[in-house]
């Protein structure tokens, strides 16, 4: 329901966004570093194409996945940006500009990785999460 949901906002603001997602339903990821996660990544990316739509570009995409094998989730979502910056450019920055930081140390907190770009007007970020009990069940079954 929060993708879906997060997906929705996007598309609320005028935003393609592709999604290509095949989990288990039965996945345990704790809700929680969920939220962090995916919420954080698909704000930034609707805030970063609002701003572009706000300059009148156009076709501006939201590209995400999210898949699950083997014990390891997949996770990769892009999106065209104007400025990058990994400093919020909201007034009371004190209290913006951390979510890709909560994002990163979630994923690190979990023992996955993460890796992120911003090269030709594309911010794109990958992450990978091992789930040994999920491989355990994937084997049992």
């Amino acid at each position: 329901s929060l993708l879906n949901m997060k997906i929705n906002e996007i598309e609320q603001a005028g935003i393609c966004c592709n999604a290509d997602v095949l989990i288990p339903s039965d996945l345990e990821f704790p809700l929680t570093d969920m939220i962090v996660i995916l919420g954080n990544l698909f704000d930034n990316a609707r805030e970063s194409c609002v701003l572009l739509r706000e300059d009148n570009v156009r076709n501006i995409r939201v590209n995400f996945s999210m898949n699950y094998t083997g014990g390891i989730l997949l996770i990769h979502m892009d999106n065209p940006y104007g400025e990058f910056s990994e400093k919020t450019r909201k007034e009371e920055a004190d209290l913006h500009g951390l979510g890709l930081k909560n994002v990163e140390r979630t994923v690190r907190r979990l023992r996955g990785m993460i890796n992120y770009s911003a090269r030709d007007h594309l911010f794109s970020v990958d992450i990978m999460v091992r789930f040994p009990q999920e491989e355990k069940k994937e084997r049992i079954r």
